[in-house]
């Protein structure tokens, strides 16, 4: 279950926050996670300021459960974007084959959806998801949905692992704008080479488990004379 997990948050997460200027503010986000009948929320808080110089802005987070909370704060590069925003995306298929390893994933555009947010109405553009792992030592498989803003801010995310495990993620609140931004063309072909690479991080990741789990089962033959 959790390469399958990895699998399809690596290759949504390519897509998401592909690299362009930053946009100071904030973004909460509620997530839930539930899995084998038991279910954790907690509430993240990400923001982001003017830095020291022009090229740096401070990058605070914050995560906060029924029991306690961790928060985290660095300077971090104005050209990179921290916030999950998802440029417009087309309909996209990946698949990878690799010495008895494979992945496929599949992202499909399911027209907008509107909705009003903190007294403001908005079209979201719905997206579904699909992936797969499979190797000699592990298969996994994920689906769901996510919703961006016109300006490409994620709004929600719902995903479903081996039937078994599945995370929700809501946006509680923000200052960032919701309908301005937009990508452009550069901005698109950044997204899918990122895709592309987590495609094959995840691939990557597959084929060291399965190394891992050879080596284990082929212990090292030591000569008479070893001494541990």
């Amino acid at each position: 279950m959790a390469l399958s997990a990895m699998a399809v948050f690596l290759i949504v997460g390519g897509l998401v926050g592909a690299a362009f200027a930053s946009t100071e503010g904030f973004a909460t986000y509620g997530l839930t996670f539930q899995a084998n009948g038991v279910s954790k929320s907690v509430t993240v808080n990400e923001s982001v300021s003017a830095g020291q110089s022009p090229s740096l802005e401070v990058l605070d987070l914050s995560v906060i459960w029924s029991s306690g909370s961790f928060n985290y704060s660095r300077q971090v590069n104005a050209t990179i974007q921290p916030f999950p925003y998802v440029p417009a995306l087309s309909n996209q298929n990946f698949s990878l084959a690799y010495q008895g390893s494979s992945l496929t994933a599949k992202l499909a555009q399911n027209g907008t959806t509107p909705i009003t947010f903190h007294g403001g109405s908005y079209e979201l553009t719905s997206y579904a998801f699909t992936a797969s792992v499979s190797s000699d030592s592990l298969k996994g498989s994920g689906e769901g949905s996510f919703a961006t803003f016109p300006s490409g801010l994620l709004y929600s995310l719902n995903a479903e692992f081996n039937g078994t495990a599945s995370v929700q993620v809501t946006l509680l609140a923000t200052s960032l704008p919701l309908t301005s931004g937009g990508s452009n063309s550069a901005l698109q072909t950044a997204s899918v080479g990122l895709g592309a690479g987590a495609a094959v991080s995840v691939l990557a990741l597959s084929l060291g488990v399965r190394s891992r789990h050879r080596q284990k089962q082929m212990p090292e033959n030591k000569p008479a004379y070893w001494v541990d």
